[in-house]
C-alpha cells in the first residue's frame, strides 16, 4: 500500500513539475548567468587586489626605503660642498676684484697722475 501512496504522491509532483518546467527552467538559467557575472566580478576584484598588495610591498620594501634614504643623504652633501664652493668663490672674486682695482690705481698712478674725483688730474 505504501507503493501506491508513493506513486499517488509523486503523479501530481510530476505533473506540477512538468506543468512548471519552462518558468523553472528560464529562472535557473537566469540565475547562472548571474552567477558566472558575479564570479567573473569577483575574479577581476581578486586579480586587482592581489596586484594593489604587490605593489605595496614593493614600495614598502625596506631596500627601497634605504636607498632613498642614501640618495637623499646624498644630495644633502652635495648641497653642503655646492653651497661652501660658492662662499668660497666669492669670497676669492671679492679677493681678485679688491686687487684688480688697487693694480688699476696704481696703473693709473704711473701714467702720469691720478684721476681725482671731479674728473679732472692731480698736480
Amino acid at each position: 500500500m505504501t507503493g501506491d501512496r508513493e506513486s499517488e504522491v509523486s503523479a501530481p509532483r510530476r505533473v506540477l513539475r512538468s506543468a512548471v518546467r519552462p518558468v523553472t527552467s528560464y529562472f535557473d538559467r537566469r540565475f547562472e548567468d548571474l552567477h558566472r557575472h558575479v564570479d567573473h566580478r569577483a575574479d577581476a576584484l581578486t586579480q586587482r587586489i592581489d596586484a594593489l598588495q604587490a605593489e605595496v610591498e614593493r614600495i614598502g620594501s625596506s631596500s627601497t626605503f634605504e636607498t632613498l634614504a642614501g640618495t637623499a643623504t646624498a644630495l644633502a652633501d652635495l648641497t653642503d660642498t655646492i653651497r661652501r664652493f660658492a662662499d668660497r668663490f666669492a669670497d676669492r672674486a671679492g679677493e681678485v676684484a679688491d686687487a684688480f682695482s688697487e693694480l688699476l690705481s696704481r696703473a693709473e698712478a704711473m701714467e702720469g697722475g691720478a684721476v681725482d674725483d671731479a674728473g679732472g688730474t692731480e698736480s
